[in-house]
C-alpha cells in the first residue's frame, strides 16, 4: 500500500464534522510547539503510547491525522486503519482558512 490508498477529509468537511474527533498530530514535538490544529489533539506517540485507551476513544469518534502536508500522517493511517488523513495536512487548513493553535493560545 502506499500514502495514496488511504482515505482522506478535506478541511471543510473535517471542521464540519458532526461527529466527535480525535485529532493525531503525526508532526515531531517541535513542530507541535508552534501550532495545533485542536488543543486536545495528540501526538502520534501518545496514541500509540495509550493505544488501548485511544481505541476505545476512536470508537466513538472519527480519527483525523494531520501533519505539515499529508505525508507522514498519510504513513500513520497505513498502519492505523480506520484512521483518516487530512488532506494537505495543517498547511491546507490554514490555506483554507481555519484557526490553528499556538503556545499563547
Amino acid at each position: 500500500m502506499s500514502p495514496t490508498d488511504v482515505s482522506v477529509i478535506t478541511p471543510h468537511a473535517a471542521h464540519t464534522l458532526k461527529s466527535p474527533v480525535l485529532w493525531v498530530d503525526c508532526r515531531d514535538d517541535a513542530e507541535r510547539a508552534i501550532s495545533v490544529i485542536n488543543v486536545d489533539a495528540i501526538s502520534e506517540k501518545e496514541f500509540q503510547k495509550h493505544r488501548h485507551r485511544v481505541e476505545d476513544t476512536a470508537e466513538r469518534a472519527v480519527v483525523v491525522a494531520y501533519c505539515t502536508i499529508g505525508y507522514r500522517s498519510a504513513q500513520f493511517c497505513l498502519q492505523n486503519p480506520g484512521a483518516i488523513n487530512l488532506e494537505g495536512g495543517i498547511l491546507n487548513w490554514i490555506h483554507a482558512g481555519y484557526p490553528i493553535w499556538g503556545p499563547d493560545g
